[in-house]
């Protein structure tokens, strides 16, 4: 028999929610809605560098960065996004 999906197994339908932030000091970012419990899928850092016209280096942050209380994440000690944006994308866990 083939294995269910998530959706078929539980009957809930997890969502999906992107944000942008301004990025920042590495630290405390706030995402209004996240809550421990949910999955934090990605976070991309876009930040501009001095390479030329419109330089930009894209990062790929998600390692250093958890879910630390209601509406925050945190990368403390980690990579400064304050030259740039972050996209930070993450699953709702209805049961969180």
């Amino acid at each position: 028999m083939p294995a269910q999906d998530q959706q078929a197994e539980t009957g809930v339908v997890p969502r999906q929610r992107v944000f942008v932030v301004a990025g920042g000091a590495a630290g405390d970012f706030t995402i209004t809605g996240i809550a421990v419990g949910d999955y934090l899928s990605s976070v991309v850092g876009f930040l501009l560098t001095e390479a030329g016209p419109n330089g930009i280096t894209i990062l790929n942050l998600t390692s250093e960065f958890s879910i630390t209380a209601a509406n925050t994440i945190n990368n403390g000690g980690g990579t400064s996004s304050a030259a740039g944006m972050l996209f930070v994308t993450y699953y709702d866990n209805p049961n969180a």
